[in-house]
């Protein structure tokens, strides 16, 4: 009897090891991919290939929406092609996306530099 019982435990422990293995890979893979999007949006971004820049950020965005990087580098793209209304909406969408507290202070940041550069324009477009 209690034979059966230590089996039972054990095959429950590795139950749930197992279920742990397949999250943390899960989680890991998620991480993988958000990071891959990021690092190849800000290649695109140098190259000023704004195009494929939105892709990569809009994907990064997609696996993981509570991290703020890919709003941030997307709000760039947004700038550097003088669309700074929806580098304002895409901000405002992010916070209430993301998931710190760190996160909407980077996402406010932006925010800013936002407006800034947008007042730059058009001040020099007078």
């Amino acid at each position: 009897m209690i034979k059966k019982v230590l089996v039972g435990i054990m095959v429950l422990l590795l139950v749930a090891l197992a279920a742990v293995g397949v999250l943390l890979v899960g989680k890991h893979r998620k991480s993988s991919g958000y990071e891959e999007q990021l690092a190849l949006g800000n290649k695109y971004l140098e190259e000023l290939d704004y195009e494929n820049a939105q892709l990569c950020f809009e994907k990064a965005i997609e696996i993981d929406e509570k991290r703020s990087a890919a709003y941030v580098s997307l709000s760039v793209v947004y700038v550097r092609q003088n669309r700074y209304e929806e580098a304002m909406q895409l901000l405002d969408k992010a916070q209430e996306a993301v998931g710190s507290q760190e996160a909407r202070n980077k996402l406010q940041s932006q925010r800013e530099q936002v407006q800034q550069e947008e007042a730059d324009y058009l001040e020099q477009q007078r």
